[in-house]
């Protein structure tokens, strides 16, 4: 698997519109082709980050996963056939000040957006997770004065689950629990 902090490096070959979201397409060096979709209305959309402009991702606690597996779970659509390989990323960038989900991306890896989810549900998985994920420090692995020191210097904390896509076919056609639902 791809390191996160690569997606920063790669050069862009694609874009164009679709509907309010946009669409990227970076490609890696072993992973074929990253596709990178978010609302236009993102910041980071357009804007480089650089590693001094993000927190330590484990200074939040990730206790908020089983959320996200609901809501986007909650929004997929069962579809028949998909590539074996096909995963799905949430990307998730945490307001610093009030850990609260500022922005949203999506990356897919061997598929394509329209094979799992539709404009209309990746937007609704964008404001699920703005409205119902907070994220908490996580005092348990880092000190709360190292953990303040980075959030008060970090414009972002940035965090990512992945899914296979099939599970998620799988479980909304019913032939798979949730909890048997594995997060990459």
């Amino acid at each position: 698997m791809m390191n996160c902090r690569s997606l920063y490096l790669l050069p862009l070959f694609f874009l164009m519109s679709f509907a309010c979201f946009e669409i990227k397409t970076f490609h890696s060096d072993k992973d074929g082709e990253i596709l990178i979709v978010g609302n236009k209305d993102n910041k980071l959309f357009y804007e480089k980050i650089g590693p001094d402009l993000l927190a330590d991702p484990k200074i939040l606690k990730v206790d908020y996963i089983e959320e996200v597996k609901r809501i986007v779970t909650s929004h997929v659509s069962a579809r028949d056939s998909v590539n074996v390989n096909a995963e799905v990323y949430i990307r998730l960038f945490f307001n610093p000040k009030n850990l609260k989900v500022n922005e949203v991306y999506f990356l897919y890896r061997n598929t394509s957006p329209e094979k799992v989810f539709t404009v209309d549900q990746m937007e609704a998985i964008e404001h699920d997770l703005k409205q119902n994920i907070i994220a908490n420090k996580n005092v348990k692995w880092i000190n709360l004065p190292e953990i303040n020191r980075q959030l008060g210097v970090a414009k972002y904390v940035n965090h990512m689950i992945g899914f296979k896509v099939n599970q998620l076919f799988s479980l909304k056609k019913g032939d798979l629990s949730e909890d048997k639902i594995w997060i990459l």
